[in-house]
């Protein structure tokens, strides 16, 4: 007991009491340390399991705006406000093969205006010599209506094919078109286009 309080050395007594110390708070931290971790209430990790989660923020999205061709509210286009034409893909086409048609259906008008441009609204005739060869509705079951917004001086255009067939006397009885000049003609409602000719051979 009396070298603990009389530490003997060739030092003097002060350092080895300081030393003393020294090591005395070194293990009464790593106590303190050992407790904190120990202790119930010590630890931050519990409490926050024991936390209810806080909800995520919840993003609002807003749908796009329908583009003015997209849509059908305007009033119907007049027939005096439409103009139709047509054109082909080509001035000549093989004897047999399909003919390509385009037509465009123009808004005149100052102000945009919905037109029926469906294929129950639209037709394409072809003739030859004053004489019907072939009519886009003869064989076709497919009748649909397509409301559209055509803007003020803008078109909306719709192609057409011909597969060569003259459909005159019925379609079970269609023969391929011979070889020679034909015109078409494009209409939508009641307005019909000018006639544009092309050659079959």
């Amino acid at each position: 007991m009396s070298s603990l309080l009389h530490p003997v050395g060739p030092e003097p007594a002060g350092v080895y009491w300081r030393r003393r110390i020294i090591v005395i708070i070194g293990i009464l931290l790593v106590l303190g340390l050992l407790w904190l971790l120990i202790s119930p209430g010590g630890s931050s990790a519990p409490a926050s399991s024991s936390a209810s989660p806080t909800p995520l923020p919840t993003l609002s999205t807003t749908a796009p705006s329908a583009s003015p061709s997209a849509s059908v509210s305007g009033a119907p286009c007049a027939d005096s406000d439409i103009a139709v034409s047509v054109t082909t893909e080509q001035q000549a086409f093989p004897v047999g093969g399909p003919v390509e048609f385009v037509m465009k259906i123009s808004n005149t008008g100052a102000v945009a205006c919905v037109r029926d441009v469906g294929t129950i609204a639209n037709t394409f005739v072809v003739t030859s010599g004053g004489f019907d060869v072939w009519n886009s509705n003869a064989c076709s079951s497919s009748e649909e209506a397509q409301e559209e917004e055509i803007p003020a001086g803008e078109a909306f255009a719709v192609k057409g094919t011909w597969d060569g067939t003259v459909t005159a006397n019925g379609c079970e009885n269609a023969i391929p078109a011979e070889a020679g000049a034909y015109q078409v003609e494009a209409s939508n409602g009641e307005v019909v286009s000018e006639p544009v000719t092309f050659g079959l051979g």
